[in-house]
């Protein structure tokens, strides 16, 4: 009889630990500032008929900017994905001057094995190169414009993503290249079409343009948006799925559009919104698996959010079994800034996913995931769920104090809420000392988020802001709060139940000290706060029903520094904290985020 000590077991689960293989394996494959250019973007993803993984990019020279000296990249993996070879360029023109060689989108052609990659040129002109060797070698580009582009387009792009090869029907073996162009003197605005080849590469075709959705309304501007960036899987025999993103550049719109074709992609159904598919205005990854009937997709999996830096978050896969009409199951790759992405199936069946992103930005690297379907498929949506589960925290973000720089502290927090908490914002920004425009937000939130300093209110905007704290709905208040509105000074002692009298001299550290037993009240959870920089604020004097949570304390000073206050209309949280550096820090952020939920009395909601 074999006797498992104690230590034995721990040994053999270290052991198995360290040996199995992890579920998913990330690594960056393109890094930004590195290998002699400035930026990689638009990320391209395909596997060769001979089971090579080639992940295409744009390598852009001095900037990041979407023009200029762009050049066409690829790096190679015989081994699915795990290893790579050196970064190789494809085609450039003269560096002098600054041609956009972009939007790469390659198709293999599994008859022949050669691999043909479309691209556009200065967003104007089509061509497409084509390697017959894995992508070792590439010919000389050879001109489609003329047979895939109608004399009145002007804005014209290839891809992103990745073209497909039907397999089905009676039209098996088509080439189809995803492609958009804008009408000139036009009111509809991006129009996606396909390109297409039956004769494996050798001429191009220019398909109809997808039609609008039965109920689109125009934007500000009167004009129309049908999508653009679309990708496209074979679902079916002649069936084609398109999927595109929807919307205009403010991010305004937050659902994906589809449509159908049933001729192989010659003409579409009208679009039409996808409910499930949440997503900002970006490019997203699309790739069908034949063999087990599935569509798998990616994109950065938020709703509108007005930063053109971190308005893209939560990269995410989903897969749906019945061609893109349900996605039951979805997994995050990557919580922060992120953007573009494709995606890939190996042959034994492992998907690869493509993405942008970065800590502080969308661009600084493209990192390939690996993971099976069982990781994905372990994502499904629980059966049943409650309400408070599927209903998001609707917060109203007032952003108003030049000092503390509130337009440079919350679009970061805004999206770093988003990405780690089930949460929606909506952020309303001051124009001017007396103009804090769209403040009838406050009626369909859930929580105000109050960071505005002394503004001269008037009119509406004062009895909106009014009626919202007075009527005892739930408010979260930070630093300059206290002396938020000039023309109701008597808010801070009315509403906070605090007292602002100025603040100390800036130079010492404030020591920031919890009351009581004030570690166990939920707006600490997971928070650790130990000191703050900026000057303390004064508050003696405040209101006797006010519960302080923490105080802070300089050199022969101590004052209050974080309370909540509950009245029967209900709760408020301050905290005289604030600044960027506050903002910073993982303590403070999560502290705000506690106080948001426990506001309205729910527990966090994390992603």
């Amino acid at each position: 009889m074999t006797i498992l000590t104690r230590a034995g077991l721990l040994l053999m689960l270290v052991t198995c630990e360290a040996t199995a293989e992890p579920v998913v394996e990330q690594s960056d494959l393109y890094v930004s500032g590195t290998e002699g250019y400035h930026t990689f973007r638009i990320p391209s993803l395909v596997v060769s008929k001979q089971g090579t993984v080639i992940a295409f990019c744009e390598g852009r020279k001095e900037t990041r900017h979407d023009f200029g000296n762009i050049h066409l990249m690829l790096k190679r993996s015989a081994d699915g994905g795990r290893t790579w070879g050196p970064l190789q360029l494809i085609y450039k023109e003269n560096d002098r001057d600054k041609v956009t060689c972009g939007n790469p989108c390659p198709v293999v052609d599994e008859d022949t094995g050669t691999i043909h990659l479309a691209f556009s040129r200065n967003n104007e002109r089509v061509f497409v190169i084509s390697s017959e060797d894995d992508g070792l070698i590439w010919n000389e580009p050879r001109e489609i414009t003329a047979d895939v582009k109608k004399p009145n387009w002007r804005w014209y792009a290839t891809g992103p993503g990745h073209g497909i090869q039907l397999k089905q029907g009676p039209h098996a073996g088509r080439l189809l290249v995803p492609c958009d162009h804008h009408e000139s003197g036009s009111k509809q605005g991006c129009r996606s079409h396909m390109i297409y080849s039956d004769d494996h590469g050798k001429t191009w075709e220019l398909g109809e343009s997808v039609p609008l959705a039965k109920d689109a309304t125009p934007d500000i501007k009167g004009e129309y948006f049908a999508g653009n960036e679309c990708a496209v899987v074979e679902i079916g025999p002649d069936e084609v799925y398109l999927n595109t993103r929807c919307g205009t550049y403010a991010m305004e719109h937050d659902r994906r559009q589809v449509s159908r074709s049933l001729d192989g992609g010659l003409t579409w159904e009208p679009l039409q919104d996808d409910q499930e598919l949440i997503g900002p205005c970006c490019h997203a990854g699309l790739v069908g698996d034949a063999r087990r009937g599935l569509v798998l997709f990616a994109n950065p999996a938020n709703g509108p959010i007005p930063d053109w830096d971190l308005g893209r978050i939560r990269m995410t896969v989903r897969v749906s079994y019945d061609g893109g009409r349900s996605w039951p199951a979805a997994q995050m790759l990557h919580a922060g800034a992120s953007s573009y992405s494709d995606l890939a199936v190996l042959p034994d069946g492992t998907i690869l996913c493509l993405y942008e992103g970065g800590r502080d930005h969308r661009r600084e690297w493209m990192r390939l995931a690996r993971f099976p379907l069982s990781w994905l498929d372990a994502g499904r949506k629980p059966i049943g769920p409650t309400d408070a589960e599927i209903k998001p925290l609707k917060v109203c973000i007032l952003s108003g104090c030049d000092t503390y720089h509130s337009e440079q502290s919350l679009p970061p927090f805004q999206a770093w809420l988003e990405a780690n908490y089930r949460v929606l914002c909506k952020r309303v920004v001051k124009v001017s000392p007396s103009d804090l425009p769209g403040l009838e937000a406050l009626e369909e939130c859930d929580v105000a988020l109050i960071f505005i300093k002394r503004m001269h209110l008037h009119g509406e905007q004062l009895e909106r802001f009014k009626q919202y704290v007075q009527s005892g709905r739930p408010v979260v208040a930070v630093r300059t709060a206290s002396h938020a509105v000039q023309t109701w000074l008597d808010f801070d002692q009315e509403v906070l139940g605090g007292n602002y009298q100025g603040h100390y001299d800036k130079g010492p550290v404030t020591q920031i000290k919890l009351v009581g037993e004030a570690q166990d009240h939920p707006v600490f959870e997971g928070v650790t706060l130990d000191q703050a920089p900026g000057p303390l604020y004064k508050n003696s004097g405040h209101a006797k029903d006010i519960n302080i949570l923490a105080t802070g304390t300089i050199p022969g000073h101590n004052e209050p520094l974080i309370w909540t206050r509950q009245t029967n209309k209900g709760r408020v949280f301050y905290t005289s904290l604030g600044n960027m550096e506050s903002f910073k820090e993982e303590g403070f952020r999560r502290m705000i985020a506690n106080a948001l939920f426990w506001s309205v009395d729910r527990s966090p909601a994390k992603l």
